[in-house]
């Protein structure tokens, strides 16, 4: 009968000890899971909200330049923009060269959208002869190199004027990295005397 009590003694003696309560290291492990699965949370939510920011962004079109003007200092970029001297009539329109440079003055091959206007400015009723606009997207094909010339070569449509009086082309050219828009103008004699070049 004592050995019988000893035994039950001993049963429930292990049977409470087992249940004694949570293990120290299941307990740990619970607490690393539900941090991580917060973490995993809170970056998905920013995740989220990027994708969300980006395509505002381009819904709105926007592609503002987010590099610091530290960075950009540092960046050979663009700085200003030339109209080269082959630019002039041509029997196929008005043949526009842009030279974009950097702070150095060397021509930099940079991607831009480009506008170019073309006044008579002897008129003074409606002295604009003509607006053309070459997108971010054409720059590939609208960049041209040889000995004498590095840049955009652009041909605006535009018939000669017929009183033989000078043209004044401006040009806008916005830089697709820093968003910069820069300017140049240039008196373009009238009639062309040079060859037809791209």
């Amino acid at each position: 009968m004592t050995h019988l009590l000893s035994s039950g003694i001993l049963i429930v003696a292990i049977t409470l000890g087992g249940c004694g309560g949570p293990n120290k290291a299941n307990v740990e492990l619970r607490k690393q899971n539900q941090a991580l699965q917060d973490e995993l949370k809170v970056l998905k939510q920013q995740h989220d909200g990027a994708l969300a920011s980006l395509a505002a962004k381009d819904k709105q079109g926007s592609s503002v330049s987010t590099l610091p003007s530290d960075r950009l200092g540092q960046l050979f970029t663009v700085t200003r923009i030339d109209i080269g001297s082959l630019t002039a009539m041509r029997d196929s329109g008005l043949k526009v060269y842009v030279i974009p440079r950097d702070a150095e003055g060397d021509v930099i091959k940079s991607a831009g959208a480009i506008s170019v206007d073309a006044f008579d400015l002897s008129k003074t009723d409606k002295p604009q002869m003509g607006h053309w606009d070459f997108a971010i997207t054409d720059a590939g094909k609208n960049w041209y190199e040889s000995i004498i010339v590095r840049g955009y070569a652009l041909t605006c449509p535009l018939q000669a004027n017929s009183n033989g009086s000078d043209l004044t082309v401006r040009v806008s050219f916005t830089d697709a990295l820093t968003q910069r828009v820069l300017t140049a103008q240039k008196v373009v004699t009238a009639p062309a005397t040079q060859p037809a070049q791209k």
